[in-house]
């Protein structure tokens, strides 16, 4: 069953539960959304300044297309999204105001979406919000002492390489069934001009497929 508001213009809470299709809100004077736990969703979408607070109790679908959320230009500060399972799209842009961000925390493949199966694809991007962390640069070797790899600190996002690490371990069945890119943006322009010195971080300052495992290992072993 589908829900779709976008131009409620009085409606300024939502709560969800139940079973549902694809959910799309994006009421322009809407605050706060919610789901419940023990519910599912499809898909869900929303997005508006006026949306301060995003709270995620569903888990996606097992079985079908799969599951996906989309939270972009909103005013949230966090979002925790740690109790979703057979989670295949997530896009999380534009929250500028977003420093910290939980992923999921089911790493089982049952509770998963099944990369080794056509067409049943992960993809998760999290730019230009506001994750904070620390960037420690690399540290080219010379004649007095040895390279030192770059290193990241307190990042703000939790979950995501112990989440991404369980699903690329599958039998993936192409490259591209499970791709990342993540930006942690108060380290990003430090992270992007060392990239040419670290050899953990690919071609520019986002944790993505382009560095793999080297790479994702930077948010750290819990994160």
């Amino acid at each position: 069953l589908p829900i779709l508001f976008t131009a409620a213009s009085s409606l300024t809470t939502v709560s969800i539960a139940g079973g549902l299709g694809d959910v799309i809100i994006k009421a322009p004077l809407m605050t706060s959304l919610s789901t419940a736990a023990g519910s599912t969703v499809r898909t869900l979408t929303t997005s508006g300044t006026a949306l301060t607070a995003v709270t995620i109790g569903h888990q996606g679908y097992n079985g079908g297309a799969v599951s996906g959320i989309s939270v972009v230009d909103t005013k949230i500060t966090d979002l925790n999204v740690a109790s979703m399972k057979w989670l295949g799209l997530l896009t999380v842009t534009g929250n500028t105001s977003m420093t910290t961000l939980t992923m999921p925390t089911a790493t089982a493949a049952a509770d998963n979406v099944n990369v080794a199966y056509a067409g049943a694809n992960v993809a998760v991007t999290i730019t230009d919000n506001a994750l904070t962390g620390v960037w420690t640069s690399a540290t080219a070797s010379n004649v007095t002492f040895s390279y030192i790899e770059g290193s990241l600190a307190n990042p703000g996002i939790t979950g995501a390489n112990t989440w991404l690490s369980a699903l690329l371990a599958n039998v993936v069945l192409a490259t591209t069934s499970v791709t990342y890119s993540i930006e942690i943006d108060a380290d990003y322009a430090d992270m992007n001009s060392n990239a040419v010195t670290s050899t953990a971080l690919g071609a520019d300052g986002l944790i993505n497929n382009e560095g793999g495992a080297a790479e994702l290992a930077l948010l750290g072993a819990s994160n």
